[in-house]
């Protein structure tokens, strides 16, 4: 496929969030280039990667909408994950597969002792990245250290598995849904059903079909952003950062507004209502009156003491987005 590269036909700087149905094969890197080259500017990352192997939705944030990409990050992820059971791969996934492994009978595995295993993989669990991942061990990544034969103790971390359910189990393939917490590599869980089962597994294919509340649903393929941008009607597809955050927010006057732009001491003073229940120590935005986001910051007060006039202080910036 040829680069998506035309001269720029907009002239407004493109600031918003674009939800990208990624094809396997691209890394997420890909495609936040061919999106550069679509609206001629280099200020789009990705909110969360994908694997080159894996498909599904892909969050961009382009132009001031950078400054939110963590946030986004942060979501929960929901997956369509195809596993094929009886054989294992270095790499936990397709990749890695010796093509001379024998597959192991896994024809006496019923549905309710699969059931059984996943009930384990419910809730929060300890899971080893994979050998061959991004992750950095001493300053250099993972995958790095693996290929160069380096013995490397292999990272743990909590993460959060809030759903997991069978879609189809068509032996030896296992094709399950399943939301997660960031940082879960779903290879990981597709080798340790497989080893937990007793007959190895690796993840055969992948599709992530949501991240918090935007869904692959409303993704658009490569060629489809291009076409927009062609026709300047991508700005129509974009997200504003009030409709991809979701979070709480402490509403604000003019007034309010100039003292969030200069960055000064948001006090309760300047609040003219707010939208949600927030407590101290959450994540909360700052709007003006049209609901355009101003900031975001840290609550330092609950929302209920606003309105009592109890706080003083409402927030500490982290980030100033006007």
């Amino acid at each position: 496929m040829q680069p998506l590269i035309h001269k720029k036909t907009q002239t407004d700087f493109v600031s918003g969030i674009l939800l990208v149905n990624k094809p396997v094969g691209l890394t997420s890197h890909d495609v936040v280039d061919r999106v550069r080259a679509i609206v001629d500017q280099q200020q789009v990352g990705h909110a969360g990667t994908l694997d080159p192997l894996a498909s599904g939705l892909l969050v961009l944030c382009l132009g001031k909408a950078t400054k939110v990409s963590k946030y986004l990050a942060g979501h929960q992820k929901t997956y369509r994950a195809k596993i094929r059971l009886g054989l294992s791969s270095s790499t936990y996934d397709r990749e890695g597969l010796d093509a001379s492994a024998v597959a192991v009978d896994v024809s006496g595995i019923t549905s309710a002792r699969i059931e059984a295993v996943l009930a384990t993989f419910r809730g929060t669990i300890e899971q080893r990245v994979p050998l061959y991942s991004a992750v950095h061990v001493e300053g250099e990544r993972l995958h790095t250290r693996a290929r160069r034969g380096q013995k490397t103790e292999i990272p743990k971390r909590d993460v959060t598995i809030s759903a997991l359910a069978v879609v189809n189990y068509d032996s030896p393939h296992l094709t399950l849904d399943l939301t997660c917490s960031k940082g879960t590599y779903i290879r990981s869980l597709a080798h340790d059903i497989g080893q937990t089962l007793g007959c190895g597994a690796y993840l055969h294919e992948l599709c992530r079909t949501a991240a918090g509340d935007l869904t692959l649903n409303d993704a658009l393929t490569l060629e489809t952003i291009e076409s927009r941008w062609r026709s300047q009607r991508l700005g129509d597809d974009l997200l504003s950062i009030n409709d991809a955050l979701h979070l709480p927010a402490v509403v604000v006057d003019e007034e309010g507004q100039e003292v969030v732009v200069h960055g000064r001491d948001f006090k309760a003073d300047y609040s003219v209502g707010t939208k949600g229940t927030f407590s101290s120590g959450d994540t909360i935005v700052i709007e003006n009156r049209r609901g355009k986001v101003l900031a975001i910051g840290t609550a330092l007060a609950d929302s209920g003491s606003l309105g009592s006039g109890t706080a003083r202080k409402v927030l500490k910036y982290e980030r100033v987005l006007i």
